[in-house]
Protein backbone atom coordinates (compact mmCIF):
# COMPACT_ATOMS: atom_id res chain seq x y z
CA UNK A 1 0.00 0.00 0.00
CA UNK A 2 1.32 3.52 -1.05
CA UNK A 3 2.52 5.63 2.23
CA UNK A 4 2.89 9.16 3.00
CA UNK A 5 6.23 9.28 1.54
CA UNK A 6 5.18 9.07 -1.95
CA UNK A 7 6.57 11.52 -4.08
CA UNK A 8 5.45 12.82 -7.71
CA UNK A 9 7.91 13.43 -10.86
CA UNK A 10 9.29 16.64 -10.46
CA UNK A 11 9.31 15.90 -6.32
CA UNK A 12 11.90 13.29 -6.67
CA UNK A 13 14.15 14.88 -9.56
CA UNK A 14 14.07 18.26 -7.97
CA UNK A 15 15.59 16.49 -4.71
CA UNK A 16 18.15 14.82 -7.17
CA UNK A 17 19.00 18.32 -8.30
CA UNK A 18 19.05 19.46 -4.94
CA UNK A 19 21.35 16.18 -3.95
CA UNK A 20 23.49 16.85 -7.16
CA UNK A 21 24.43 20.43 -6.63
CA UNK A 22 24.93 20.52 -2.93
CA UNK A 23 27.99 18.28 -3.63
CA UNK A 24 31.02 20.14 -4.41
CA UNK A 25 32.89 17.86 -6.62
CA UNK A 26 30.22 18.07 -9.24
CA UNK A 27 30.44 22.28 -8.68
CA UNK A 28 33.44 22.04 -11.26
CA UNK A 29 34.52 18.88 -13.10
CA UNK A 30 36.54 18.24 -15.86
CA UNK A 31 35.74 15.19 -18.48
CA UNK A 32 37.65 14.14 -21.31
CA UNK A 33 35.40 12.48 -24.20
CA UNK A 34 34.68 13.06 -27.70
CA UNK A 35 32.36 15.60 -29.53
CA UNK A 36 29.18 13.99 -31.58
CA UNK A 37 26.02 15.77 -32.33
CA UNK A 38 27.00 18.81 -32.11
CA UNK A 39 24.51 21.57 -32.83
CA UNK A 40 25.28 25.65 -32.81
CA UNK A 41 22.28 27.22 -31.99
CA UNK A 42 20.47 30.82 -32.94
CA UNK A 43 20.47 32.08 -29.89
CA UNK A 44 24.30 31.65 -29.52
CA UNK A 45 24.60 28.48 -27.13
CA UNK A 46 25.84 25.45 -28.28
CA UNK A 47 24.62 22.16 -27.49
CA UNK A 48 26.06 18.56 -27.76
CA UNK A 49 26.99 15.17 -26.21
CA UNK A 50 30.15 13.90 -24.68
CA UNK A 51 31.11 10.30 -25.40
CA UNK A 52 33.20 7.43 -24.85
CA UNK A 53 33.46 3.87 -25.14
CA UNK A 54 31.17 3.27 -22.67
CA UNK A 55 28.73 6.18 -21.93
CA UNK A 56 27.72 9.53 -22.95
CA UNK A 57 26.41 12.54 -20.93
CA UNK A 58 24.14 15.47 -22.82
CA UNK A 59 26.46 18.93 -22.55
CA UNK A 60 25.33 22.79 -22.89
CA UNK A 61 27.67 25.27 -23.73
CA UNK A 62 25.53 29.27 -23.06
CA UNK A 63 26.43 32.16 -25.58
CA UNK A 64 28.11 33.97 -22.43
CA UNK A 65 30.80 31.20 -21.39
CA UNK A 66 31.45 30.71 -24.93
CA UNK A 67 32.95 34.07 -25.53
CA UNK A 68 35.63 33.23 -23.24
CA UNK A 69 35.76 29.91 -22.61
CA UNK A 70 35.75 28.35 -26.56
CA UNK A 71 38.92 29.66 -28.71
CA UNK A 72 38.15 27.38 -31.59
CA UNK A 73 35.39 25.76 -34.58
CA UNK A 74 34.33 22.47 -32.64
CA UNK A 75 32.89 19.82 -34.30
CA UNK A 76 31.93 16.43 -34.32
CA UNK A 77 35.05 14.08 -33.93
CA UNK A 78 37.14 16.29 -31.74
CA UNK A 79 38.62 14.80 -28.80
CA UNK A 80 38.30 17.63 -25.82
CA UNK A 81 38.09 18.12 -22.25
CA UNK A 82 35.15 19.91 -21.03
CA UNK A 83 35.01 21.79 -17.73
CA UNK A 84 31.95 22.88 -16.04
CA UNK A 85 29.40 21.84 -13.56
CA UNK A 86 26.85 19.02 -13.45
CA UNK A 87 23.49 19.68 -12.99
CA UNK A 88 20.06 17.98 -13.68
CA UNK A 89 17.59 19.93 -15.93
CA UNK A 90 13.94 19.03 -13.86
CA UNK A 91 11.98 19.64 -16.78
CA UNK A 92 13.23 16.43 -19.02
CA UNK A 93 14.84 14.57 -15.74
CA UNK A 94 18.43 14.51 -17.17
CA UNK A 95 21.78 15.34 -16.21
CA UNK A 96 23.56 17.55 -18.32
CA UNK A 97 26.97 19.23 -17.84
CA UNK A 98 27.04 22.74 -18.41
CA UNK A 99 30.22 23.70 -20.07
CA UNK A 100 32.15 26.89 -18.83
CA UNK A 101 35.47 25.89 -21.21
CA UNK A 102 36.09 23.45 -23.53
CA UNK A 103 39.77 22.80 -24.95
CA UNK A 104 41.24 20.24 -27.79
CA UNK A 105 42.23 16.95 -26.68
CA UNK A 106 43.08 15.25 -29.78
CA UNK A 107 40.61 13.59 -32.73
CA UNK A 108 38.42 11.21 -31.30
CA UNK A 109 39.26 7.52 -32.46
CA UNK A 110 35.93 6.62 -33.76
CA UNK A 111 36.00 9.61 -36.10
CA UNK A 112 39.29 8.68 -37.28
CA UNK A 113 37.93 5.30 -37.65
CA UNK A 114 35.54 6.86 -39.63
CA UNK A 115 37.91 9.26 -41.83
CA UNK A 116 40.17 5.79 -42.66
CA UNK A 117 37.02 3.96 -44.18
CA UNK A 118 35.80 6.74 -45.78
CA UNK A 119 39.26 7.05 -47.50
CA UNK A 120 39.50 3.30 -48.27
CA UNK A 121 35.38 3.20 -49.64
CA UNK A 122 36.35 6.37 -51.87
CA UNK A 123 39.77 5.01 -53.60
CA UNK A 124 37.86 1.65 -53.98
CA UNK A 125 34.81 3.57 -55.98
CA UNK A 126 31.94 2.92 -53.97
CA UNK A 127 31.17 7.13 -54.04
CA UNK A 128 31.46 7.71 -57.95
CA UNK A 129 28.59 9.86 -59.17
CA UNK A 130 29.20 7.58 -62.28
CA UNK A 131 27.74 4.11 -60.22
CA UNK A 132 24.63 6.34 -58.96
CA UNK A 133 21.55 5.35 -60.38
CA UNK A 134 18.59 7.77 -61.02
CA UNK A 135 15.30 7.74 -59.04
CA UNK A 136 11.98 6.50 -61.10
CA UNK A 137 9.71 8.95 -62.12
CA UNK A 138 6.80 7.30 -60.93
CA UNK A 139 7.26 4.02 -59.14
CA UNK A 140 4.58 1.58 -58.37
CA UNK A 141 5.97 0.28 -55.04
CA UNK A 142 8.76 0.86 -52.56
CA UNK A 143 10.64 -1.54 -50.39
CA UNK A 144 11.63 -0.16 -47.12
CA UNK A 145 14.63 -1.36 -44.39
CA UNK A 146 14.56 -0.03 -40.84
CA UNK A 147 13.56 -1.00 -37.47
CA UNK A 148 9.60 -2.66 -37.01
CA UNK A 149 9.30 -0.12 -33.80
CA UNK A 150 11.21 3.03 -34.54
CA UNK A 151 9.40 6.25 -35.80
CA UNK A 152 11.08 5.60 -39.03
CA UNK A 153 8.83 3.57 -40.88
CA UNK A 154 5.36 4.99 -39.86
CA UNK A 155 6.78 8.11 -41.09
CA UNK A 156 7.66 6.54 -44.23
CA UNK A 157 4.24 4.91 -44.66
CA UNK A 158 2.86 8.01 -43.57
CA UNK A 159 4.21 10.43 -45.92
CA UNK A 160 4.17 7.72 -49.13
CA UNK A 161 0.43 7.09 -48.61
CA UNK A 162 -0.45 10.56 -48.27
CA UNK A 163 1.33 11.33 -51.44
CA UNK A 164 0.21 8.24 -53.22
CA UNK A 165 -2.73 6.43 -51.65
CA UNK A 166 -2.48 3.28 -54.71
CA UNK A 167 1.52 2.85 -53.72
CA UNK A 168 2.91 -0.30 -52.70
CA UNK A 169 4.73 -0.41 -49.65
CA UNK A 170 7.04 -3.66 -49.20
CA UNK A 171 8.54 -3.58 -45.25
CA UNK A 172 11.62 -5.59 -44.72
CA UNK A 173 12.25 -5.08 -40.99
CA UNK A 174 16.03 -4.97 -39.69
CA UNK A 175 18.02 -4.00 -36.65
CA UNK A 176 19.59 -0.94 -36.86
CA UNK A 177 22.03 -0.41 -33.58
CA UNK A 178 23.96 -2.91 -31.60
CA UNK A 179 25.20 -5.62 -32.19
CA UNK A 180 24.41 -7.38 -35.69
CA UNK A 181 22.72 -3.88 -36.47
CA UNK A 182 25.14 -4.04 -40.56
CA UNK A 183 24.60 -7.39 -41.00
CA UNK A 184 20.96 -6.86 -40.34
CA UNK A 185 20.70 -3.55 -42.71
CA UNK A 186 22.62 -5.40 -45.71
CA UNK A 187 20.24 -8.68 -45.05
CA UNK A 188 16.99 -6.24 -46.29
CA UNK A 189 18.43 -4.52 -48.58
CA UNK A 190 19.51 -7.51 -50.47
CA UNK A 191 16.06 -9.39 -49.93
CA UNK A 192 14.16 -5.95 -50.99
CA UNK A 193 16.67 -5.86 -54.07
CA UNK A 194 15.96 -9.68 -55.10
CA UNK A 195 11.88 -8.92 -54.65
CA UNK A 196 12.22 -6.52 -57.35
CA UNK A 197 11.00 -3.12 -55.89
CA UNK A 198 10.98 -0.21 -57.99
CA UNK A 199 12.89 1.76 -55.43
CA UNK A 200 14.64 0.95 -51.58
CA UNK A 201 14.78 3.82 -48.28
CA UNK A 202 17.35 2.52 -46.11
CA UNK A 203 17.96 3.85 -42.81
CA UNK A 204 16.73 4.63 -39.38
CA UNK A 205 15.60 7.95 -37.11
CA UNK A 206 17.89 10.74 -35.90
CA UNK A 207 20.20 9.58 -33.36
CA UNK A 208 24.35 10.68 -32.67
CA UNK A 209 27.44 9.79 -34.25
CA UNK A 210 27.25 6.47 -32.24
CA UNK A 211 23.95 5.87 -33.08
CA UNK A 212 24.55 5.98 -36.95
CA UNK A 213 27.73 4.06 -36.72
CA UNK A 214 26.23 0.70 -38.30
CA UNK A 215 25.52 2.73 -41.64
CA UNK A 216 29.04 3.29 -41.55
CA UNK A 217 30.37 -0.77 -41.23
CA UNK A 218 31.50 -1.90 -44.89
CA UNK A 219 29.15 -4.49 -44.84
CA UNK A 220 25.98 -1.94 -44.93
CA UNK A 221 27.89 0.40 -47.24
CA UNK A 222 28.86 -2.53 -50.07
CA UNK A 223 25.18 -3.50 -49.81
CA UNK A 224 23.97 0.10 -50.62
CA UNK A 225 27.13 -0.39 -53.31
CA UNK A 226 26.21 -3.34 -55.03
CA UNK A 227 21.98 -2.81 -55.05
CA UNK A 228 20.91 -2.84 -58.46
CA UNK A 229 17.56 -1.02 -57.39
CA UNK A 230 17.41 2.98 -57.04
CA UNK A 231 18.37 3.21 -53.21
CA UNK A 232 18.23 6.02 -50.86
CA UNK A 233 20.00 6.32 -47.93
CA UNK A 234 17.58 8.22 -44.99
CA UNK A 235 19.34 8.15 -41.30
CA UNK A 236 17.94 10.80 -39.88
CA UNK A 237 20.18 13.49 -38.86
CA UNK A 238 20.66 16.75 -41.07
CA UNK A 239 23.72 17.15 -40.17
CA UNK A 240 25.89 13.27 -39.73
CA UNK A 241 26.70 11.89 -42.89
CA UNK A 242 27.35 7.56 -42.85
CA UNK A 243 29.65 6.48 -45.21
CA UNK A 244 26.09 4.70 -46.79
CA UNK A 245 24.74 8.27 -47.69
CA UNK A 246 27.93 8.35 -50.09
CA UNK A 247 27.53 4.99 -51.38
CA UNK A 248 23.71 5.58 -51.74
CA UNK A 249 22.15 6.57 -54.80
CA UNK A 250 20.78 9.46 -52.80
CA UNK A 251 20.65 11.04 -49.41
CA UNK A 252 17.83 12.22 -47.43
CA UNK A 253 18.21 13.64 -44.41
CA UNK A 254 15.13 12.36 -42.50
CA UNK A 255 12.79 9.12 -43.76
CA UNK A 256 9.94 11.67 -44.42
CA UNK A 257 12.63 13.22 -46.64
CA UNK A 258 13.33 9.88 -48.12
CA UNK A 259 10.02 8.98 -48.78
CA UNK A 260 9.17 12.60 -50.54
CA UNK A 261 12.15 11.69 -52.90
CA UNK A 262 10.50 8.24 -53.60
CA UNK A 263 6.95 9.39 -54.06
CA UNK A 264 5.90 11.89 -56.33
CA UNK A 265 2.75 13.72 -55.43
CA UNK A 266 -0.22 11.58 -56.93
CA UNK A 267 -1.50 15.49 -56.59
CA UNK A 268 1.16 17.14 -58.91
CA UNK A 269 1.38 14.37 -61.36
CA UNK A 270 -2.55 14.58 -61.83
CA UNK A 271 -1.70 18.17 -62.77
CA UNK A 272 1.06 17.63 -64.88
CA UNK A 273 -1.15 14.79 -66.64
CA UNK A 274 -4.05 17.59 -67.32
CA UNK A 275 -1.13 20.16 -67.98
CA UNK A 276 -0.21 17.68 -70.93
CA UNK A 277 -3.73 17.14 -71.78
CA UNK A 278 -3.93 21.06 -71.64
CA UNK A 279 -0.77 21.17 -73.96
CA UNK A 280 -1.89 18.12 -76.28
CA UNK A 281 -5.46 19.78 -76.57
CA UNK A 282 -3.44 22.84 -77.96
CA UNK A 283 -1.17 20.97 -80.08
CA UNK A 284 -4.16 19.05 -81.68
CA UNK A 285 -6.06 22.10 -82.05
CA UNK A 286 -3.58 24.37 -83.68
CA UNK A 287 -2.22 21.27 -86.27
CA UNK A 288 -6.33 20.99 -87.28
CA UNK A 289 -6.58 24.77 -87.82
CA UNK A 290 -3.39 24.69 -90.07
CA UNK A 291 -5.01 21.19 -91.76
CA UNK A 292 -8.19 23.35 -92.28
CA UNK A 293 -6.24 26.40 -93.73
CA UNK A 294 -4.42 23.60 -95.93
CA UNK A 295 -7.60 21.83 -96.96
CA UNK A 296 -9.26 25.45 -97.78
CA UNK A 297 -6.28 26.66 -99.84
CA UNK A 298 -5.94 23.34 -101.98
CA UNK A 299 -9.49 23.68 -102.34
CA UNK A 300 -9.37 27.03 -103.90
CA UNK A 301 -7.24 25.80 -106.01
CA UNK A 302 -9.00 22.51 -107.25
CA UNK A 303 -12.32 25.03 -107.22
CA UNK A 304 -10.37 27.59 -109.78
CA UNK A 305 -9.36 25.04 -112.17
CA UNK A 306 -12.83 23.42 -112.38
CA UNK A 307 -14.43 23.75 -115.81
CA UNK A 308 -17.53 24.75 -113.61
CA UNK A 309 -15.23 27.73 -112.55
CA UNK A 310 -13.72 28.06 -115.76
CA UNK A 311 -17.51 28.44 -116.94
CA UNK A 312 -18.74 30.83 -114.12
CA UNK A 313 -15.27 32.99 -114.82
CA UNK A 314 -16.51 33.08 -118.72
CA UNK A 315 -19.84 34.22 -118.30
CA UNK A 316 -18.78 36.87 -116.42
CA UNK A 317 -16.28 37.87 -118.22
CA UNK A 318 -19.07 38.27 -121.34
CA UNK A 319 -21.28 39.59 -119.28
CA UNK A 320 -18.83 42.17 -118.33
CA UNK A 321 -17.84 42.79 -122.06
CA UNK A 322 -21.18 42.80 -123.30
CA UNK A 323 -21.77 45.62 -120.47
CA UNK A 324 -18.80 47.62 -121.77
CA UNK A 325 -20.18 46.95 -125.35
CA UNK A 326 -23.56 48.04 -124.73
CA UNK A 327 -21.62 51.15 -122.81
CA UNK A 328 -19.74 52.20 -125.94
CA UNK A 329 -22.54 51.64 -128.28
CA UNK A 330 -24.31 53.61 -126.12
CA UNK A 331 -21.30 56.47 -126.59
CA UNK A 332 -21.07 55.91 -130.58
CA UNK A 333 -24.45 56.67 -130.79
CA UNK A 334 -24.48 59.45 -128.31
CA UNK A 335 -21.28 60.83 -130.18
CA UNK A 336 -23.23 59.80 -133.65
CA UNK A 337 -26.07 61.95 -132.65
CA UNK A 338 -24.36 64.57 -131.60
CA UNK A 339 -22.22 63.88 -134.92
CA UNK A 340 -25.58 64.10 -136.89
CA UNK A 341 -27.13 66.90 -135.32
CA UNK A 342 -23.98 69.01 -136.19
CA UNK A 343 -23.88 67.55 -139.41
CA UNK A 344 -27.74 68.72 -140.06
CA UNK A 345 -26.96 72.02 -138.86
CA UNK A 346 -24.60 72.54 -141.10
CA UNK A 347 -26.37 70.52 -144.33
CA UNK A 348 -29.32 72.51 -143.40
CA UNK A 349 -26.76 75.50 -143.69
CA UNK A 350 -25.14 74.11 -146.85
CA UNK A 351 -28.86 73.56 -148.32
CA UNK A 352 -29.58 76.90 -147.52
CA UNK A 353 -26.81 78.26 -149.64
CA UNK A 354 -27.38 76.25 -152.19
CA UNK A 355 -31.16 76.26 -152.53
CA UNK A 356 -30.62 80.07 -152.36
CA UNK A 357 -27.56 79.70 -154.94
CA UNK A 358 -29.86 76.92 -156.98
CA UNK A 359 -32.68 79.70 -157.21
CA UNK A 360 -30.55 82.17 -158.76
CA UNK A 361 -29.13 80.21 -160.99
CA UNK A 362 -32.54 78.88 -162.18
CA UNK A 363 -33.99 82.54 -162.08
CA UNK A 364 -30.69 83.58 -164.49
CA UNK A 365 -32.02 80.29 -166.78
CA UNK A 366 -35.83 81.02 -166.18
CA UNK A 367 -34.48 84.39 -167.54
CA UNK A 368 -32.94 82.65 -170.25
CA UNK A 369 -35.35 80.34 -171.34
CA UNK A 370 -37.74 82.87 -171.27
CA UNK A 371 -36.30 84.34 -173.88
CA UNK A 372 -35.98 81.51 -176.02
CA UNK A 373 -39.63 80.16 -174.62
CA UNK A 374 -41.53 79.37 -178.11
CA UNK A 375 -44.63 80.98 -176.37
CA UNK A 376 -43.16 84.22 -175.99
CA UNK A 377 -41.99 83.73 -180.22
CA UNK A 378 -45.73 82.97 -180.35
CA UNK A 379 -46.70 86.09 -178.39
CA UNK A 380 -44.54 88.07 -181.22
CA UNK A 381 -46.39 86.83 -184.29
CA UNK A 382 -45.10 83.49 -184.89
CA UNK A 383 -46.69 79.87 -185.35
CA UNK A 384 -45.49 76.75 -184.35
CA UNK A 385 -46.85 74.22 -187.64
CA UNK A 386 -47.25 70.35 -186.97
CA UNK A 387 -48.40 68.11 -189.70
CA UNK A 388 -51.62 65.99 -188.82
CA UNK A 389 -49.46 63.13 -186.56
CA UNK A 390 -48.26 66.19 -184.80
CA UNK A 391 -45.33 66.38 -186.27
CA UNK A 392 -43.20 69.46 -186.43
CA UNK A 393 -42.51 70.88 -190.08
CA UNK A 394 -39.65 73.09 -190.25
CA UNK A 395 -39.18 72.43 -194.18
CA UNK A 396 -41.15 72.58 -197.57
CA UNK A 397 -39.80 69.24 -197.97
CA UNK A 398 -41.86 67.32 -195.12
CA UNK A 399 -45.45 68.63 -196.72
CA UNK A 400 -47.23 68.23 -200.19
CA UNK A 401 -50.18 69.99 -201.72
CA UNK A 402 -53.39 68.80 -199.79
CA UNK A 403 -51.72 67.75 -196.94
CA UNK A 404 -53.32 68.73 -193.74
CA UNK A 405 -51.66 70.92 -191.13
CA UNK A 406 -52.11 72.48 -187.47
CA UNK A 407 -50.87 76.40 -187.33
CA UNK A 408 -50.75 77.37 -183.35
CA UNK A 409 -50.79 80.43 -182.35
CA UNK A 410 -50.66 82.30 -178.88
CA UNK A 411 -54.63 81.77 -178.52
CA UNK A 412 -54.98 78.40 -180.23
CA UNK A 413 -54.49 76.22 -183.14
CA UNK A 414 -55.44 76.92 -186.99
CA UNK A 415 -56.31 73.85 -188.98
CA UNK A 416 -55.38 74.21 -192.79
CA UNK A 417 -54.65 72.71 -195.58
CA UNK A 418 -51.44 72.90 -198.14
CA UNK A 419 -51.96 74.69 -201.45
CA UNK A 420 -48.43 74.79 -202.44
CA UNK A 421 -45.25 74.22 -201.23
CA UNK A 422 -42.83 76.70 -202.28
CA UNK A 423 -38.94 77.14 -201.23
CA UNK A 424 -38.24 80.64 -199.96
CA UNK A 425 -36.78 83.57 -201.90
CA UNK A 426 -33.83 85.43 -200.89
CA UNK A 427 -35.42 88.79 -200.78
CA UNK A 428 -37.97 86.58 -197.87
CA UNK A 429 -35.01 85.14 -196.44
CA UNK A 430 -32.91 88.47 -195.68
CA UNK A 431 -36.41 90.00 -193.97
CA UNK A 432 -36.55 86.97 -192.16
Amino acid sequence: MAGSNVLTVTQLTSYLQRSVRADAFLRYVSIRGEISNCKYHYTGNIYFTLKDAGSQISCVMFHDDRQSGLRFAMKDGDSVIVTGRVDIYVRNGVYQLYARSIEKAGRGALYEQYEKLKAQMQAAGLFDEAHKKPLPPYPKSIGVVTASTGAAVHDIISVSRRRNPYIQIVFCPAQVQGKGAAHSIAAGIRALDRYGVDVIIAGRGGGSFEDLWEFNEPEAVYAFYNCKTPIISATGHETDFTLGDFAADKRAPTPSAAAELAVPDIRSVLDEIREYGRRLDAAIGSRLDAYRRQTEHYRKVVHSYSPERQLDERKKRLARLKDEMEMMMTHHISDARQNLDVLGMRLDSDMDAHMTAAKNTAALYAQKLEGRSPVRALARGYAYVTDQDGRGISSIAQVEAGDRISIAVTDGDIKASVEKAEPAGKDRTDNG
